[in-house]
């Protein structure tokens, strides 16, 4: 990694192609996204992560469900954080932390918890090249 970044520091262009998208997200500074010979996308690789848009924040407050309700009720995506082994906490998208925070104050609601979020770049990619590759995986039952 670092030997390719110091071409790179040089510079001298380094191509690489790899599916290890969770390597490339620390070596890469640029991407080139082909599906089905038609680019998708070239940018910074963080350019391509907030063009996925799943950023999301997670909420923690022993009033999830009041803050549940008004949270969808102002029109945010609000859904459990199933990869919490925590406390309950929600993951929220379509709203910003100051905002989720503001709304919690009127209401009252005490919050423990309000972090961004941000998307990897394994999801980025399997969210802007889901229509763009060859084959699916099937379940075992299908």
């Amino acid at each position: 990694r670092r030997f390719m970044q110091e071409l790179a520091a040089q510079g001298r262009t380094v191509f690489v192609s790899s599916h290890l998208l969770s390597e490339m997200s620390l070596t890469a500074q640029d991407l080139v996204v082909i599906g089905r010979g038609k680019l998708i996308a070239q940018c910074t690789t963080e350019e391509f992560i907030q063009q996925a848009g799943s950023a999301s924040i997670r909420v923690r407050s022993p009033q999830l469900d009041q803050l549940s309700a008004l949270l969808t009720e102002a029109g945010a995506g609000v859904r459990p954080d199933a990869g919490n082994d925590q406390k309950p906490a929600l993951l929220v998208s379509g709203m910003e932390s100051a905002a989720i925070g503001e709304l919690a104050a009127t209401h009252s609601v005490v919050l423990h918890e309000l972090s961004p979020l941000a998307a990897s770049l394994e999801e980025a990619f399997m969210q802007l090249t889901g229509d763009s590759v060859d084959y699916h995986a099937q379940s075992a039952a299908g």
